[in-house]
């Protein structure tokens, strides 16, 4: 259900949504979640759960600071949860190669595709990837519809 907008006046419509600091918040969870791929990952765990995480802090983060969350905030934080998975998968990635082949961080992320597809590891990288997403859905899903139920 959609507050009308009535001239403005946040009494009548509700709270007032602060979309910079929503995008903020959404940031922050993101890099909360990035953080539980990239540490799950160097424990050697299939990161599935962290995606949940990814979802749920970012979500909750954009609620957080912009007082509430909209279809705006959802779209904004499903941007987030596009990016984040990728770049922290990336970086756990790159962590290996560095402690594996003593290789300076910089040039193990920038080599990461090439090190994985030399070492025959490609199925493993995507289908980690696939499973990040696929929570980060699942989790995103159940926290859009919890939010929107309460309204």
């Amino acid at each position: 259900m959609e507050e009308t907008i009535i001239q403005g006046n946040p009494e009548i419509t509700g709270k007032q949504e602060k979309v910079a600091l929503g995008v903020l918040g959404a940031l922050l969870g993101g890099i909360l979640g990035g953080v539980a791929i990239i540490l799950l990952g160097q424990l050697g765990l299939i990161s599935a759960i962290s995606g949940v995480i990814l979802a749920i802090c970012s979500l909750k983060g954009y609620e957080m600071l912009a007082g509430k969350l909209s279809k705006l905030g959802v779209v904004i934080c499903i941007v987030v949860m596009l990016i984040v998975p990728y770049v922290a998968d990336r970086i756990s990635w790159a962590l290996v190669i560095v402690e594996e082949f003593g290789w300076q961080f910089g040039d193990a992320f920038r080599y990461v595709h090439d090190v994985v597809k030399e070492c025959a590891l490609e199925t493993d990288y995507w289908k980690d990837l696939l499973f990040i997403y696929a929570f980060a859905i699942l989790g995103a899903f159940t926290t859009v519809t919890q939010a929107f139920k309460k309204k």
